[in-house]
């Protein structure tokens, strides 16, 4: 199965906005992924973005990253 199909999956299932969809399905996917080690940085690179813009997007939505 290909990422982007699981991501579609995932979205459907949660009330997210649909421009904060591929943000918090990557952060989940990484979430189940078995590493040694879940860093800030290693969710922002997986999700593709900036460590900075993915540490501001995680505080002004801290509920919904708390609630997934």
């Amino acid at each position: 199965m290909q990422a982007r199909t699981l991501q579609i999956w995932i979205a459907r299932r949660m009330a997210i906005r649909q421009r904060l969809e591929r943000v918090c399905t990557s952060y989940l996917l990484l979430l189940m992924v078995v590493t040694q080690k879940h860093s800030l940085e290693e969710a922002a690179r997986f999700s593709g973005l900036h460590t900075s813009q993915f540490c501001k997007l995680l505080q002004s939505h801290s509920t919904m990253a708390i609630a997934t």
